[in-house]
């Protein structure tokens, strides 16, 4: 149920431009031999269930021990715009709060 929720939100995201950045995820293998479940990272299996399963009347928080790549970073944004849900992340450098499709990094981290 999770992986059909995500795919949902992969779909309303790239409907309002979201387009996967493949480039940041192993660059040192060739985009046909990438196993496509990499590309779910687990920030995003997280923002996933967290939405599926919590009220939307409260903000979604993920705390995680590294930083957070440029593609989930791009997500996210989409993500709590199409969700209209305020998202927060911790990564390993600074908290990310995403709102309405901006992040309060300014794209900077």
């Amino acid at each position: 149920k999770i992986y059909e929720f995500f795919e949902d939100l992969n779909k309303q995201a790239a409907a309002i431009g979201y387009v996967q950045d493949r480039y940041s995820l192993l660059n040192d293998i060739d985009l046909g031999q990438k196993d496509p479940t990499l590309y779910i990272h687990s920030e995003k299996l997280a923002i996933a269930f967290g939405l599926l399963s919590l009220s939307s009347t409260i903000p979604l928080r993920v705390i995680k021990n590294l930083r957070v790549c440029n593609d989930c970073h791009n997500w996210i944004k989409f993500v709590s715009k199409v969700s209209n849900r305020t998202i927060v992340v911790r990564d390993a450098y600074r908290f990310h709060h995403f709102e309405c499709g901006v992040c309060s990094c300014k794209d900077y981290w």
